[in-house]
């Protein structure tokens, strides 16, 4: 969120919690809120972490795929493969008018990613911007799997000064062969 978009109450206010958390080596609590996300995204899938250091590049399979459920189409456009990783670049439409400079919003997809020999692979963040995004998992794909299986289960949506949340439920499921 830019300070400038910020009414001077809430500058103020945020600019106080910040001179504190200097001072005294805390950072602000956060509390619930009337504005708080609902009680149900808490049994979503979360990533573990920050995007994670997945070392050297070794290679971008092209996707370039779409997959439609609650009125919304999501696109995979590559899969990138690195020695400790992979990475995912999509994207979305922005499906509930949030383009407007009135509002400021986020968007955020929750995400599984399995392969045909069982690996287990761990979610570690999400970049993007705007209705792409670009998640990271680890480890880097199972040399004997022939495919990677991923998932979009929920795109959750906030609305900062609407203060409302939208929910859209998938699946998006896309096969990316690995061969």
């Amino acid at each position: 969120m830019d300070a400038i978009e910020l009414t001077f109450p809430q500058r103020l206010r945020l600019a106080f919690r910040l001179i504190l958390s200097g001072v005294w080596g805390k950072p602000p609590q956060v509390t619930e809120t009337r504005f708080s996300a609902p009680e149900s995204w808490k049994r979503l899938p979360k990533p573990t972490g920050p995007i994670a250091d997945l070392g050297e590049p070794r290679r971008v399979i092209p996707i370039v795929r779409s997959e439609s459920a609650a009125g919304m189409t999501v696109t995979l456009i590559s899969l990138e493969i690195y020695d400790g990783g992979f990475l995912v670049h999509g994207q979305f439409p922005a499906k509930y008018g949030e383009r407007s400079l009135e509002n400021i919003w986020m968007a955020h997809p929750t995400f599984v990613v399995t392969d045909d020999v069982g690996t287990e692979y761990r979610w570690c963040g999400s970049g993007g911007n705007d209705t792409r995004f670009m998640p990271s998992f680890t480890p880097a794909p199972n040399p004997a799997a022939h495919e990677l299986r991923v998932t979009v289960t929920h795109i959750q949506w906030i609305f900062h000064r609407e203060q409302r949340h939208e929910l859209d439920e998938g699946p998006w499921e896309f096969e990316i062969p690995l061969g």
